[in-house]
This record gives C-alpha cells, sequence and structure tokens, in this order.
C-alpha cells in the first residue's frame, strides 16, 4: 500500500487442530457489528511469508486505528480447503476479544457478545 512499510515483528503462530479463525464473524467495529478486517497481501524474497494477511493497525504511539476490531475463532472441521463448519453444538466452541484504542483487550465471555447467528453451519 502506498505510504505505508509493513514490519513482520514476529513468527506467525498456527492456531492448535481443529480450531479456525473466523474472517466471516470477526468484524473492524463488533459493536456496530459491521465491516471486515482489511486485508493485504505480503510479497518479499527475504520474509518467505508470502501471502494474504488479514491485519490490526497500530500507530506508531501503539493506539489501534481500527478500535473495537475483533478476533473470533471457533472450533469444526475442515475438508478439502472448504470453510470451516460446526460440529455437535458449535455455538459453545466459539472464543475471541476485541481490541480497545489503547491497545488493550476484552475477552469475550458469552456467545451474544460475538453476535453468533442462531443457526450456523459454517464460520
Amino acid at each position: 500500500e502506498p505510504g505505508k512499510s509493513w514490519l513482520v515483528s514476529a513468527r506467525p503462530t498456527i492456531l492448535p487442530d481443529k480450531v479456525f479463525f473466523s474472517q466471516s464473524l470477526s468484524k473492524k467495529d463488533q459493536k456496530n457489528g459491521s465491516g471486515q478486517i482489511e486485508e493485504f497481501s505480503l510479497s518479499s524474497d527475504k520474509s518467505n511469508l508470502d501471502g494474504r494477511y488479514l491485519y490490526y493497525e497500530f500507530n506508531s504511539q501503539g493506539i489501534c486505528t481500527t478500535p473495537g476490531a475483533s478476533f473470533i475463532v471457533g472450533t469444526g472441521a475442515r475438508a478439502n480447503g472448504d470453510p470451516p463448519h460446526v460440529t455437535g453444538d458449535g455455538k459453545r466452541d466459539f472464543a475471541g476479544f476485541v481490541i480497545w484504542r489503547n491497545g488493550h483487550t476484552s475477552v469475550f465471555r458469552d456467545p451474544q457478545q460475538m453476535d453468533l447467528p442462531d443457526q450456523m453451519t459454517t464460520f
């Protein structure tokens, strides 16, 4: 993106087996239930991390420039590159957090806080 430089500050972390990040449930503004987390492509011979990434942005003072953004994961199963699907009573098997302007986070304590749909098969 013009005018921005990206710095890889840590190596990616792999989620445990059967735990998947939900791009569709994670929001740029969780409070208002709007917006998708922004995405960019990284291509660098040195990083060996080529691919598409979602990001949460902080300025040089550590202030989140997308306050209220959420990160939601769920347990399920995934076959052949299809979107993950819930197994059993999947509504209980979701967790996540919201990032506030000051960089602190709040953990979701209840599925209703995540605005999970009543009926859900994929996420």
